[in-house]
């Protein structure tokens, strides 16, 4: 369950590809870059669990599981990273967590 104390959700990204970098704020799901090449990569690093909707939103882009999901909402938690087959969830803090 969210805290009605949460905090709004930022996303902070950072994709690269080749030798291409770039950083910044993210608004919305809808507008993350989608991978391209093989060999890409997408860090996003969320803060903030205030906003349920986005949650989900990210849950299906990334397709993150129910049980993982449940871990990233149902806080406080111990920090801990799990690798999935096509990313690997970090969850750092009271209620930040990482998608590569």
């Amino acid at each position: 369950m969210i805290s009605p104390n949460a905090s709004p959700v930022e996303m902070r990204v950072t994709h690269l590809s080749g030798q291409d970098r770039s950083s910044f704020v993210c608004p919305t799901v809808e507008e993350l870059p989608k991978l391209g090449k093989t060999g890409s990569l997408l860090w996003v690093d969320v803060h903030g669990l205030g906003d349920g909707s986005v949650l989900q939103k990210l849950a299906k882009r990334f397709r993150i599981s129910p049980l993982a999901m449940e871990d990233l909402v149902n806080v406080p938690q111990r920090p801990k990273s799990e690798v999935f087959k096509h990313q690997h969830l970090v969850l750092s803090s009271l209620d930040d967590f990482s998608i590569e």
